[in-house]
């Protein structure tokens, strides 16, 4: 217990009705609700609906002894009314028989972290928008490693598939530039 005053911690008691019997003092830091109101609600009425639902398999595996921890991210409510991405882990206490006999839980905030790739998909979404309206192709070529990427587009724009160019190099780009073209290239 000491070990997780720091933390947002819970401890759930023998039976896993969903009861916490301990939370730590950060519990009222992170989801942004009392600690009190994790010891009378059941945390289960504080998830997103959509992730009570994404949640179960996970906690279905870690309950048959298929894995003693689980892991997974879902949204809180907080004290506002807004949700909160929060990673869970949840970790099971077995007797000597190997019957779940409770469960640790420990929070860490997300939320910046999915915010991050939400943003990072939504971008790469409007970048390959953007190549598929203007019938660009998209190449990359990393010239410490020698090491290039292209896509369907590009390789088509030369008349080939993208099988035919794999794996695609430097010696690639040498191979399908025209010698003038090459020559300017090297210059610059």
């Amino acid at each position: 217990r000491g070990v997780s005053e720091g933390v947002c911690a819970f401890v759930y008691a023998p039976g896993l009705a969903w009861v916490c019997g301990w939370g730590a003092p950060a519990v009222a830091v992170v989801p942004g609700c009392a600690r009190e109101d994790f010891r009378r609600v059941p945390p289960r009425d504080l998830i997103h609906p959509e992730d009570v639902t994404a949640m179960e398999p996970v906690r279905a595996a870690v309950l048959e002894g298929g894995s003693a921890t689980g892991r997974v991210e879902m949204r809180f409510s907080t004290v506002d009314g807004r949700w909160r991405w929060m990673s869970v882990v949840a970790h099971m206490i077995r007797d000597d028989q190997g019957r779940v006999i409770g469960a640790v839980e420990a929070l860490r905030d997300v939320q910046s972290e999915v915010e991050a790739r939400e943003a990072l998909v939504a971008q790469a979404e409007r970048l390959e928008m953007v190549l598929e309206g203007s019938g660009l192709g998209m190449s990359d070529w990393d010239m410490q490693t020698g090491e290039a990427v292209v896509d369907d587009r590009w390789a088509g724009i030369l008349g080939y598939s993208l099988a035919e160019l794999q794996a695609v190099s430097a010696d690639t780009w040498a191979r399908l530039t025209h010698p003038d073209g090459l020559a300017r290239g090297r210059q610059a």
